[in-house]
């Protein structure tokens, strides 16, 4: 009888050898899934944020508000912010310098006016 015990034994340590492997490789699986799951999470709240951003951007976009400004800085020409003073000849007795140049107009532009260059390129 103890000669039937040998091959079953040996069955019993075969099957178990392979129940070892199976749950290291569970183990890694198990591991390498809650890295995806993680990155799933960080994804989904990114996405939902860059969902909520695009919804505002269109409601600025789509408001009534944006048309009238799109349309009141069409008819306004730039704003002039400051204009250069030019100066007279400066005379001295050793040299006689040449007049100061006037440098050309700032026009420095205001929010309204990149809004409404930024409506401009959206809309063609």
């Amino acid at each position: 009888m103890a000669w039937v015990l040998i091959p079953i034994a040996a069955m019993l340590f075969a099957a178990y050898s392979e129940w070892l492997k199976f749950k290291a490789k569970q183990q890694n699986i198990s591991a390498s899934t809650s890295e995806i799951e993680t990155a799933l999470e960080k994804m989904t709240e990114r996405n939902a944020n860059l969902i909520k951003r695009v919804q505002n951007l269109e409601a600025i976009v789509t408001s009534q508000a944006w048309d009238d400004m799109d349309n009141q800085s069409a008819r306004q020409p730039e704003r002039v912010i400051a204009k250069p003073i030019v100066s007279k000849p400066i005379v001295s007795e050793d040299v006689v310098s040449k007049p100061i140049v006037p440098e050309p107009e700032i026009v420095i532009p205001t929010d309204e006016d990149e809004v409404a260059a930024i409506a401009r390129r959206i809309r063609s």
